[in-house]
């Protein structure tokens, strides 16, 4: 049986460098991995996937400190998302079966629940990426692909442009930041991949 052996190279000074196993929350399985570890307030989280869904860990470099912190829906590990620090992530909202846009400090408390999409059929968020203070995503639902803001400063959020193309396009991805500008591609059976970018309003993407 392959055992599941979390290991965690605690580098940049976040703890004094050693490995050492620290936790197997998944019972000796052979069908968990742990898929991204990420560096956030003296702590490190790292993300378990296993069949169906993934599972997101804090730790300080001890059995002691190693805490369970949330299901995460629709993880893309190209994305880490942290800001002011937080880590960004999307999961089923607290009160429904729609899904939501969340984010942790690290530990159980500073764990919240920023928004709630009014659908459980829209799929993501995802591409999460940060430009002069605002949290850009896109998602997905059966009437198209949608391409999102947060602002941080007053917890608003705003559609910026749906895209209603055919089932077959390939959504809003690659979103990045170049200098406090957004670029992002769409795909498109009629035109194919092509470079977009926006000031956060429909008018300027």
């Amino acid at each position: 049986m392959k055992y599941l052996n979390i290991i965690i190279f605690l580098l940049n000074n976040c703890f004094p460098t050693f490995t050492q196993l620290l936790e197997d929350p998944c019972n000796n399985s052979n069908n968990y991995y742990t898929i991204a570890i990420i560096k956030l307030n003296n702590k490190a989280l790292f993300i378990v996937d296993s069949p169906g869904n993934y599972t997101m860990f804090s730790t300080e470099g001890t059995k002691n400190t190693t805490t369970y912190i949330s299901k995460i829906r629709g993880f893309d590990f190209n994305y880490l998302s942290t800001l002011d620090g937080h880590f960004y992530f999307s999961n089923n909202s607290k009160n429904s079966s729609n899904i939501a846009l969340w984010r942790t400090d690290g530990s159980i408390e500073g764990t919240e629940q920023l928004f709630e999409f009014n659908s459980n059929t829209f799929r993501g968020p995802n591409n999460i990426t940060f430009v002069n203070n605002l949290l850009y995503f896109s998602t997905a639902s059966d009437e198209g692909y949608q391409f999102w803001k947060y602002s941080l400063s007053n917890q608003s959020i705003q559609l910026v442009k749906n895209f209603a193309f055919t089932i077959n396009s390939d959504g809003v991805k690659n979103l990045i930041n170049v200098n406090g500008q957004l670029f992002f591609t769409i795909k498109t059976n009629e035109y194919g991949i092509e470079l977009w970018t926006s000031d956060g309003t429909e008018l300027g993407t």
